[in-house]
C-alpha cells in the first residue's frame, strides 16, 4: 500500500534551471499555489526531492483531501455539480469515502477528478522566514510531513 503525498508549488518560475522547470512540468506544477497528489514511489520521491526548494510536500490526510475535493476539485473540466457542493450529508460521506481511498493509494482520475488543484494564497501568509528557506529552519518549502495539512487548509 502506497501513501499519497500532496505537493504544493510555492515559488515562481523566473530564472529556473531547465532541469528544475522540466521536473516541475512533469509533476504538473506549472503555476504557483497549485497542488498535485503523487504516490510515494521511488520515481515520484526522486522528482520531489529534486525540486524541494520550490515546493512544499507531505502526507495528506483524508479529512483535508475531502475539503480540497469539495472546494477546489474539478471533474472532467467542469466544476463539481451543485449536489456535491451542497451540504447534503450523503454527498459529504461520498467525498469522505473517495478521499480515504485516494489517500490509501488510488488515483483521483479513477473517480473522475483532475489531479491538479488550484489553491489560493495562504491566509495570513507563509511562515515567518518566507518562501526561500526550508521548513526545517522556519521557512515554507521542503518536507512538512503531516504539517502540510495545515498549509493546505490555509490555502483552500
Amino acid at each position: 500500500m502506497t501513501e499519497t503525498i500532496a505537493v504544493v508549488r510555492i515559488r515562481g518560475g523566473v530564472h529556473l534551471k531547465p532541469a528544475i522547470k522540466k521536473t516541475l512540468d512533469l509533476l504538473g506544477l506549472k503555476k504557483n499555489n497549485s497542488m498535485v497528489l503523487v504516490s510515494s514511489r521511488p520515481e515520484s520521491k526522486g522528482m520531489v526531492s529534486k525540486v524541494q526548494a520550490f515546493i512544499a510536500f507531505g502526507e495528506i490526510d483524508a479529512k483535508t483531501l475531502a475539503t480540497v475535493l469539495k472546494k477546489r476539485g474539478k471533474k472532467s473540466r467542469v466544476i463539481l455539480n451543485d449536489a456535491i457542493r451542497s451540504k447534503e450529508k450523503k454527498a459529504e460521506e461520498d467525498l469522505a469515502a473517495i478521499a480515504s481511498q485516494i489517500t490509501e493509494g488510488k488515483r483521483p482520475q479513477e473517480f473522475g477528478f483532475e489531479n491538479l488543484f488550484r489553491l489560493k494564497a495562504p491566509k495570513k501568509g507563509f511562515e515567518r522566514n518566507g518562501i526561500k528557506r526550508s521548513f526545517s529552519v522556519g521557512g515554507a518549502t521542503g518536507n512538512r510531513g503531516r504539517e502540510i495539512n495545515a498549509l493546505i487548509m490555509k490555502m483552500v
